[in-house]
């Protein structure tokens, strides 16, 4: 509600056209960051997982964790906003 009545008032940005997390950035722009970060997360994935070594395990957790986050982002940016009736 506080940030509806900021960007009214011309405090904040409106990003009707840019997506729910698009902020700053046009919509299509961040579709395409997601995607490369998606990319590389699954890229750095299949290598640690054919890695041996401490080290490689956990690049391999911290990649995979990524990619969990970037997916989850990703799913966010396509979902319908809501529909306003008047």
């Amino acid at each position: 509600m506080m940030r509806d009545a900021m960007t009214a008032q011309g405090a904040l940005p409106s990003h009707e056209c840019c997506g729910r997390m698009g902020a700053g950035r046009s919509g299509q722009g961040t579709k395409e960051l997601v995607k490369v970060g998606m990319s590389v997360c699954l890229g750095a994935l299949v290598l640690t997982g054919m890695s041996s070594g401490p080290s490689a395990r956990r690049w391999h957790v911290l990649a995979g964790t990524a990619l969990v986050g970037l997916s989850f982002w990703h799913h966010f940016l396509y979902v319908p906003g809501t529909k306003k009736t008047p």
